[in-house]
């Protein structure tokens, strides 16, 4: 795991009293050992300045502001990729439920509640019969 990682993270998402850091979830960690998010994480750090944890937060700010304009083919991937592990964990997850008051899963298998169905809502598309030629005979039915 790279501190240089790490810091970064904690920039893009600096999580609040509800929101982990990225850093309290070990997210560098799990980037860097990620099959497809490895090599996004890696040419990430190498786009940053040799001297980046040294730097002050606002000189940091800019260097990241740099290559997202001037490397989007690095910066766009590596951006979907951590909100791609930062929305799935479970601790991020639990702080959806908590500030929206839903629960913070997939639709499916679940579903949502529905109104049960009334087919009386297709009698008008029904009336109007077949929309299509056969395209056997090209002629209209």
């Amino acid at each position: 795991m790279s501190a240089p990682l790490t810091h970064l993270l904690d920039i893009l998402i600096p999580g609040d009293g509800t929101f982990p850091r990225p850093s309290q979830l070990d997210l560098a960690e799990a980037m860097t050992i990620h099959e497809r998010f490895g090599a996004m994480a890696a040419r990430m750090v190498e786009a940053l300045p040799a001297t980046f944890d040294a730097m002050p937060k606002d000189e940091q700010v800019e260097s990241i502001r740099h290559i997202e304009a001037d490397a989007a083919s690095t910066f766009d991937p590596f951006m979907v990729a951590l909100y791609s592990l930062y929305y799935v964990h479970p601790q991020v997850l639990a702080a959806v439920e908590e500030t929206s008051g839903y629960a913070a899963r997939a639709p499916q298998p679940d579903g949502y509640s529905l109104k049960p169905f009334d087919p009386a809502i297709l009698a008008i598309p029904a009336a109007r019969g077949p929309q299509y030629r056969d395209a056997g005979t090209g002629s209209s039915t």
